[in-house]
């Protein structure tokens, strides 16, 4: 009995934990997305505005 209402209750935490980890991948994607399309209007034609952020970084 008490196996099950283990179990029962870890895969209940682990569904919302997977629930609030894509969420958060979400918000990511559309701030990556956001930001690297305000950036491409910007950056010259020849890069991407990605190769141009790391190799500010790099340097």
């Amino acid at each position: 009995m008490y196996q099950i209402q283990s179990k029962a209750s870890s895969d209940a935490g682990c569904a919302e934990c997977s629930d609030l980890l894509a969420t958060f991948m979400q918000i990511i994607l559309q701030r990556l997305t956001a930001y690297a399309g305000g950036q491409m209007k910007t950056a010259p034609p020849s890069k991407p505005a990605i190769y141009n952020d790391f190799t500010d970084y790099l340097t």
